[in-house]
């Protein structure tokens, strides 16, 4: 059997403990760190745990990205040691459970190894980590026969502590032409292994991860330029930042995502379940910015419950996400498998909706000629600052002349639309990363917010996604879909108000963007 990734790492069960802080410091435990501990100081610990609730659960860093790779739908499988024991038995059962496939390598001598998580009220977790037997995989365990049976190797920058068998993995992999990934695991890791890590990332990484802590530890930079040093050398960079977002790189394409916002339950894991459906979306072939929004959903799911593991539940939900990912029309394009029937089918159900589509007489003033000037005058006006560096003045004069030239001589048709009741409750924000094309066309978030958005001129919808097609380059594919919708709803008139509301479409989507220049996450090369 084959496998979409391999994921090498520790092979532990997580104790998870909620603590006041006033027990790590009595315990010398950095806040926010992993500390490496032996069988001794493991059971100390667990003698010194407070009374109440204790988690036990599955881990390791990355098998935990190998579950969440599992759970977005993807088919991992996950390399470690565990002892002859009941936890190490339970380790083996729960990660088969959620669809990985264990690469089971059993020590004769040694426990299971054991994750301490401690989370304090603000949801920050600090590690102890035994190994146990963890430590003793070794390249005998891994040969290249097994490696080779997957296109990608993750690997967590925790293996560091078995210097030997990090570089065979390395070495292999790179031998038999997989992609590499690494998540960097710990500032503290990175700190103590900088000269090793630098060298391994110019030679062998592809895809990197890191924490704003992880990264400022490797580069001393903030996370956003810190996509500058990491992009040299790895094709693909991945920086996170909590509640802060994340940045992704493709060379010298760059990202920011805001993180989802969402009550904090406990962040352990939300990282992993990050980087785990990042991978999925990569090995889909999906773009880093689709990736990033999946990555972005899994982490907040993660946060938003006890547990580093999507409950049930939230496995269920996360799939169904990454499913739908996979289908949107926007990443049908990028894949380059879009068609022109799917294109039409888009268009005709764009038309069965807007036939059914709410409808009422207060309404009709979004369509008339003195409400499109004036949403028209408000865009412009927003958009009016950026002459000179989004928009030339020239262009921006024709664009305003063109506009009030339309609606001066097309003002019997746009009053004609209200009669023919084309004014709906229209989607408001169609464009590709808002349709699915699975076994049916599905048209997902409409805005319901504020109505000014919401109800306009059938036209005006349509014009938003062909314009979306415009701006892709697939001006074929926008006249396939708005002749597909004119013919299935009978509206001719379409064709003579597609060019002004095609304009208006095009305003709008520069606003947004010029909007992006006052992003503090921007850097200098981003904004120009």
């Amino acid at each position: 059997m084959n496998f979409d990734i391999i994921g090498i790492g520790s092979a532990l069960v997580d104790v998870t403990v909620h603590v006041d802080e006033s027990f790590l410091q009595a315990e010398n435990l950095p806040k926010g760190g992993m500390t490496l501990i032996d069988a001794e100081r493991s059971r100390q610990l667990l003698g010194a745990l407070p009374e109440g609730e204790r988690e036990l659960s599955p881990g390791g860093a990355t098998a935990n990205v190998m579950a969440a790779f599992a759970h977005c739908g993807g088919k991992p499988a996950f390399g470690g040691k565990v002892g002859k024991d009941r936890i190490g038995e339970y380790f083996k059962r729960e990660t088969e459970r959620t669809g990985v496939a264990f690469i089971e390598r059993v020590s004769e001598r040694t426990p299971t190894g054991t994750a301490f998580t401690f989370v304090t009220p603000d949801g920050e977790r600090t590690f102890a980590t035994y190994l146990g037997a963890a430590v003793e995989l070794s390249p005998a365990d891994l040969p290249a026969s097994l490696l080779s049976r997957a296109p990608l190797v993750h690997v967590e920058a925790y293996l560091v502590v078995n210097r030997e068998l990090m570089d065979y993995i390395l070495a292999t992999a790179k031998a038999g032409g997989q992609r590499i990934s690494m998540d960097l695991s710990s500032f503290g890791v990175v700190q103590e292994n900088l000269e090793y890590f630098e060298n391994i990332a110019r030679s062998h990484l592809n895809i990197v991860f890191a924490n704003e802590d992880e990264s400022l530890a490797f580069t001393g930079l903030s996370p956003r330029d810190s996509l500058n040093v990491f992009s040299r050398f790895c094709e693909i960079t991945v920086v996170k930042e909590g509640a802060n977002g994340s940045y992704l790189a493709r060379r010298n394409h760059r990202v920011y995502l805001p993180a989802e916002k969402v009550w904090v339950e406990d962040t352990n894991g939300a990282g992993d379940a990050y980087a785990g459906a990042v991978l999925y979306g990569l090995s889909r072939g999906m773009s880093i910015s689709t990736c990033g929004r999946l990555g972005t959903r899994a982490g907040a799911i993660v946060v938003s419950q006890k547990g580093a593991r999507p409950s049930e539940e939230n496995a269920r939900v996360l799939r169904d996400y990454a499913g739908a990912m996979d289908v949107l029309m926007m990443r049908r394009l990028e894949a380059g498998g879009l068609t022109a029937d799917m294109v039409a089918q888009a268009g005709r159900e764009v038309a069965d909706f807007h036939a059914i589509a709410e409808r009422c007489p207060d309404a009709d003033g979004y369509g008339t000629p003195e409400a499109i000037r004036s949403a028209a005058d408000e865009t412009l006006t927003q958009t009016e600052k950026y002459i000179g560096l989004t928009i030339a003045a020239g262009q921006f004069r024709a664009v305003k002349d063109y506009i009030d030239g339309f609606l001066e001589t097309y003002e019997e048709i746009l009053e004609s639309r209200i009669k023919e009741q084309r004014i709906l409750a229209c989607h408001g924000d169609l464009h590709m990363e808002h349709i699915l094309l699975g076994d049916r066309i599905t048209i997902l978030d409409c805005l319901e917010l504020d109505r000014r958005f919401r109800y306009s001129d059938a036209a005006s919808d349509v014009a938003f996604l062909a314009v979306d097609l415009d701006f892709h380059g697939r001006s074929d594919l926008s006249e396939v879909f708005v002749d597909a919708y004119a013919e299935r709803s009978g509206d001719d008139l379409i064709y003579d108000l597609l060019a002004l509301y095609k304009v208006f479409r095009a305003c709008q989507r520069g606003k947004l963007v010029s909007f992006r220049l006052e992003n503090e996450h921007l850097s200098a090369g981003e904004r120009k």
